[in-house]
């Protein structure tokens, strides 16, 4: 979650630039090492947390730190970096949005993936750390695996 840790999710530029510059490397480290063909996805993991410093979405869980990245991705000197890589190119090729989430099954579609799905139309999302510790958990659980089915662009939960 690198919203709450680099160094704060009320600094969006922060986190967003941190992220670039670690993809930015591990781009080079692909090339320093030969890699050939389309290269593995990679995800950034988001708390769902509202960002009221991200200049959208600074009402909905996760959404705000999503929109900010992909922005610093198609355009890095907005966040202040100067990539060495194609950001675009990897953001539109092998990036997966994902956040992590204690809240129950039930509050997802209206919360998130309703407006997920039409604002990131193109990018899958998933679920790194689904857990609900107030609610009765083989219930939820099959309420969250009937939403994978209804979101065509979550591909999964963990």
């Amino acid at each position: 979650e690198p919203d709450l840790k680099l160094p704060g999710i009320h600094e969006p530029h922060s986190f967003c630039r941190g992220i670039l510059s670690a993809v930015d490397a591990m781009l080079d480290a692909e090339k320093d090492m030969n890699l050939t063909g389309p290269g593995i996805n990679f995800t950034v993991a988001f708390s769902f947390a509202v960002c009221t410093g991200c200049p959208e979405f600074s009402s909905k869980p996760a959404l705000g730190q999503m929109a900010i990245l992909r922005a610093a991705f198609l355009n890095p000197e907005l966040v202040g970096y100067s990539p060495k890589n194609n950001m675009t190119k990897f953001y539109t090729e092998r990036f997966h949005n994902s956040f992590n989430t204690a809240n129950p099954a039930a509050h997802l579609p209206d919360m998130f993936l309703a407006t997920y799905h039409q604002e990131f139309p193109r990018t899958p999302v998933m679920i790194q750390e689904y857990h609900n510790p107030h609610g009765e958990v083989k219930k939820d659980l099959m309420e969250m695996l009937q939403i994978v089915q209804d979101f065509p662009l979550l591909n999964g939960l963990s």
